[in-house]
């Protein structure tokens, strides 16, 4: 598949995560250690610099390749392994895919392309939590979204009974705050050498892939509703969290600026 053909898709595929978040998604157009491609844009144009994170809206025109990273949404949690073990991966995901299917719970089982496997939930947090509640963590400056990713994720981990430490899970793409640029993966058609790209699969190899797999791009996001059953608890722990931010505030000299927001309880 071509560069412009991929291209194509990632947009197509960009375009519909936007929709799930008010917050620009932002993506870094190379990986590290790459220079700009001297013919990506006029010398002295300022519009785009593949190594930040940009806006994908404001750098699309310039891109000549697919995209090395995008930013993770608010209302995604992704797990990111980092375990060089592809046996370990195997046997705790084959445990976290079989208690989602279990709770119905969607989502979308990718292989990175590289040394292991990401696995996407996306939720819908809406349907849980009244508007009032971001009304009012809003005026004071607490993430909401950042507390209902670790909640659910403690959540989903107990129930599977997986082995984080096994698996060595990237938590910051758990935690990362609203208020901060967030974490960026890698996203479906991002590159890497020998013709690999991240995929969406069905099911983990039984060994890391020796030659590329076909790039398949999902055709939809499914949310996933979050149960009644976790309304009241999700609510009192953002309630707690919000008493929380009002109190840390509070601490802060109202002259002094740059003093990082109180940290929600982390995984």
């Amino acid at each position: 598949m071509s560069h412009e053909e991929i291209l194509r898709l990632q947009l197509k595929w960009i375009n519909h995560l936007q929709t799930l978040q008010n917050k620009p998604v932002l993506i870094k157009g190379l990986p590290p250690g790459e220079d700009t491609p001297a013919d990506v844009l006029p010398m002295k144009s300022m519009t785009f610099h593949g190594h930040k994170w940009n806006f994908y809206k404001d750098t699309w025109a310039q891109l000549k390749e697919p995209y090395f990273t995008r930013s993770i949404l608010q209302c995604e949690i992704v797990f990111d392994p980092d375990t060089l073990i592809w046996e370990h991966m195997k046997e705790e995901y084959e445990k976290l895919t079989e208690t989602l299917n279990l709770l119905k719970i969607p989502y979308m089982l990718t292989y990175s392309g590289g040394k292991g496997c990401h696995l996407h939930i996306f939720f819908d947090m809406h349907t849980s939590i009244p508007e009032e509640l971001f009304d009012r963590a809003k005026k004071v400056d607490y993430d909401i979204t950042e507390a209902v990713r670790i909640y659910l994720f403690r959540y989903i981990v107990g129930q599977a009974k997986i082995d984080l430490v096994k698996l060595k899970i990237d938590l910051p793409k758990i935690t990362f705050q609203v208020q901060s640029m967030g974490s960026q993966i890698r996203d479906f058609g991002t590159m890497r050498a020998g013709g690999f790209c991240k995929t969406l699969i069905k099911k983990v190899p039984d060994h890391q892939p020796e030659t590329p797999l076909p790039l398949v791009f999902p055709d939809k996001v499914e949310l996933w509703t979050i149960p009644e059953m976790h309304k009241d608890v999700l609510i009192q722990k953002i309630e707690e969290g919000i008493i929380g931010q009002v109190e840390y505030n509070k601490e802060i000299p109202k002259n002094i600026t740059g003093i990082g927001r109180r940290l929600s309880d982390k995984c």
